[in-house]
Formats: structure tokens, sequence, C-alpha cells
């Protein structure tokens, strides 16, 4: 409605601009307009630059767009794909624990809650009872229910940061950021007292001597990468106070983590290894949050042509979500028998030719190469994986980049029965995305008691497969890949 508003000004402006100047200029010549001049000068020439001005500013908007496309894609370089299979069986088998893994999304707030919402097909994102397009039609969006950003405390954090921003402005907080912190603060809540049974050894409580008193808690927080630096100052700080407030870990066991943009994953998994590699009992939190639940985020999309409105149905549903995931060596010893934790074979990592939302036949082949990959670094054969967990939502090309991917790798696996999507439920998670379907592949591990994959799509281009696997099952056992 808003176009056709501003469509019909353009054209009156337009119009009245002509018609004054025509009518000025046979006022001052003093001459009779004939039929012929008023249908040129009053018709004709009025239509014809009210064209020109149509076409004017649909190039303008087209050109704006892509610039936007352009600067995103530039912002957005993925990491090189690492090289997975290596000659050393060991290194091929090599797998990180995961301790603990808690989520929060529109689908539900745990793992178990968002698989079964995913396997009863539970409604999709609903129309925002707020948010507009820029026709002023309601947006569809996807909501974490009940979240209270307004009850999020971040004033200690603010002011530090402002403290420390006087030399440059100080830019306030969107709305969008608070929501991502609010959705973070449940699962961060969860994760930190999944900890507890490993108190002592993070330094709050007496300790034996050895390796195991020096243990630390490392943090790799994945924050979105177009908050500002304001923003991503003041949620370090209300992370990191935080983790002090649950007594947990001692101040100065709690090492931060520096993030090469785009590599999240595989920094974490480097992180991991590396400890090993110098035999370090030192445990990783990794944690992301995300929310384009806001109108700065919505027109930013809208503006780069990536938002689902009535004009472009066949782009991502605004979402929000969080996770946060408790990585450890193979050799970190667990809490109770009852509670083994699941093991994380090497992710493959692939990048798309072009992004997945650009116009032209969609191609699966990275996401292929991913599976290929994510089963050759634990050696198993596709009969070995008993199901699959990807965000694909339903309406993008994603969906059938998803679904051609595992039928053509996993052919065993039913869509109906094996396969569990959640990018319908979810919407756009950002960051999130990789945590979230690594968080509910580990879960379906842990329930069926057999390796399961994880396949996340979510991005425009990266592309991330890894297979999970509960930690009493024996990989040997298991149908193999040649190798």
């Amino acid at each position: 409605m808003n176009r056709l508003f501003q469509t019909i000004a353009l054209f009156v402006a337009t119009a009245c601009f002509v018609w004054v100047g025509v009518l000025w200029h046979w006022q001052t010549t003093q001459r009779d307009m004939s039929e012929e001049d008023i249908a040129v000068y009053l018709v004709a020439l009025p239509l014809t630059l009210f064209a020109l001005a149509l076409l004017g500013r649909w190039a303008w908007r087209g050109a704006v767009r892509q610039a936007h496309e352009r600067e995103a894609s530039a912002a957005a370089v993925p990491c090189p794909a690492p090289t997975l299979i290596t000659p050393d069986e060991t290194e091929r088998r090599a797998t990180l624990q995961l301790l603990a893994a808690h989520l929060n999304c529109p689908a539900g707030d745990s793992p178990a809650a968002v698989l079964k919402a995913a396997e009863e097909g539970a409604p999709r994102p609903e129309l925002d009872p707020v948010l507009r397009d820029d026709d002023g039609l309601p947006l569809m969006t996807a909501r974490i229910r009940d979240l209270d950003a307004d009850a999020l405390d971040l004033d200690a954090a603010e002011e530090a940061v402002r403290a420390r921003a006087a030399a440059r402005q100080y830019e306030a907080l969107r709305p969008e950021m608070r929501r991502a912190l609010a959705a973070l603060q449940r699962p961060l809540e969860n994760t930190l007292a999944a900890l507890r049974p490993w108190r002592e050894r993070l330094g709050l409580e007496d300790a034996p001597s050895g390796p195991a008193s020096q243990s630390m808690l490392r943090l790799l927080p994945l924050w979105p990468p177009n908050w500002t630096a304001n923003e991503t100052a003041v949620a370090r700080q209300w992370l990191l106070a935080q983790l002090q407030a649950a007594e947990l870990v001692a101040p100065h066991r709690i090492a931060e983590l520096p993030l090469a943009p785009g590599c999240g994953w595989l920094e974490a998994e480097r992180v991991v290894r590396t400890l090993e590699r110098e035999d370090r009992a030192d445990l990783l939190l990794v944690t992301a949050c995300h929310s384009d639940i806001g109108d700065a985020s919505v027109l930013r999309l809208q503006a780069e042509g990536r938002l689902f409105t009535s004009r472009t149905a066949t782009r991502p549903i605004a979402g929000e979500a969080a996770a946060t995931l408790v990585l450890a060596p193979a050799s970190w010893p667990i809490a109770t028998e009852d509670g083994l934790p699941v093991h994380l074979h090497r992710a493959a990592i692939v990048a798309r030719d072009k992004s997945i939302d650009a116009d032209g036949r969609t191609g699966a082949q990275a996401a292929q190469t991913c599976v290929e990959q994510a089963l050759a670094s634990g050696l198993f054969a596709p009969e070995a994986i008993a199901a699959a967990v990807h965000d694909a939502d339903q309406h993008t090309p994603r969906a059938a980049e998803a679904l051609t991917t595992l039928l053509n790798g996993l052919p065993h696996l039913q869509p109906a029965d094996d396969m569990r999507q959640t990018g319908m439920l979810n919407g756009q998670a950002g960051v999130a995305a990789p945590l979230l379907v690594i968080a509910l592949a580990a879960h379906q591990a842990q329930h069926l008691g057999r390796p399961c994959l994880a396949l996340s799509v979510d991005d425009t281009r990266l592309r991330l497969a890894l297979v999970a696997r509960p930690a009493a099952s024996d990989p040997t056992a298991a149908t193999q890949a040649p190798a």
C-alpha cells in the first residue's frame, strides 16, 4: 500500500511540475493552446517524464540492492574448507566430546522439544504482530515466544563499555541485539548447571594436585557479524559477568578466545585438538546467538533482497536462536556412567560457488561434498547413519539442496521418518545455525544409540556436515567405508 501511495505521489508531482511550466510558458508568450498542444504538453509530456522517473527509480533501487549484496558477500567471505582426509587412520577417527548442549529457538528450548516439533509438523512461523515490510504489510517471522528482552540486565555491561568508549561515540543497543542475548540466557544457565560435576577441576573447590587442578574454561563466543563494536563489547561484558556470577569457574581460569569471522566451528575444533595434543585438561564453551526480529534488521535484509515478503517469497524468514555447547578432548573424564557424552567427528565445511539466494539453478554439489567428507572422516559407510537433522526451510532453494543431498548421500533414510527439518520452524538462525543442528544430531545419536548426521545449509554459502555418535557405540563395529 505504501508503494502505491508513493507511485501516485510521484505521478502527481511530475504532472504538476510539467503543467505549471507549460502554463507559465504559454502565459508569457500569450499563445493560444491548440488541441494538439494540450495533448502533447499536458498529457503526453507528463506521462513520458513520469515513466522516465519510474525507470530511474527502479534502476536506482536495483543498483542499491546489488551493492548491498556485494557488500554482504564480501563481508561473509568463507574460510577455505579444510582437507579432512589424511593417510593417518588415527587422525581420521579423531573425535571430541560434547559434554553439554542447550538451545533456545522458536521451535522449543531443548533438543528434545525441537525434534518433537519437527516430527509432528508443528505450526510454521506466523505473521509478525509488529514488524512490517516497506509496503506496510505484515511480515512472516519466527519469534521465540515469551522472550522478555526488557528483563535482561545490561546496565553494568553498558556502563563499562561507555567508560571505555569515551573517545568515540557510544551507540545505543538495537532491540534485536537485546533479544539475541535474552535468548542466550537460558541455554547459558542450563549449561553452567550441567558443568557443576566438574566444579573442583575448574578451581573453585579444593582439587588434587596435578594436571587436573590446572583446568581452564576457554570461551569462544560467536557474535553476529553485523553487530557493532559497542554491541559486541557489551555482549562480551555480560557473558563474562554471567560466568562469574555462576561461581563455577575461578575468574583467572576463564580464557576468552578471539574469533576469525566465518570460522566458528573450525576454530572450536582446532582449539580442542590443540588441547589434546598439548595434553591440557581444559574445556571449551562455545556460545552463539542471533536475532533479526527488529526494524533495523528488517530494513537491512529487505534492502539486500534476503527477506521473505509478498514480493520475495523464496527468501528466508527472519528468525532468532541461541545455543551453547561444551566441548572437551577425548581424554576428559565423564561425570557419571549414566550421562555418557556424545562424540563428534571432524566436521566438513565447504563453500558454494555462489549464494543459495542468487538467481539461477540451485546446485547441491557443495553440500554433497560435505556429507561425503563427514562420513569419510569417521570411516562411516552411509548405512551406518541412523538419522539426519538439517536446518533447511521449506520455501527457499535450501529445501531442494538439503533433500537432494541427503537422498543421494544417505539413500537408505526415509525423509518422513529419519530426517528432521528444523529451518521451517525456526526461520534463519545466523551464527547459531551450525550449533543448533549439531546439538540436535547429538541428541538423536544418544537417543537412538547410533551415529547421526548434522547438515547445516542456513548460511548463504557455507555448508557444514558432521557425524555425531554416542560414546557407548564402537565405530569399528559399524559398517565402514573403504579407506
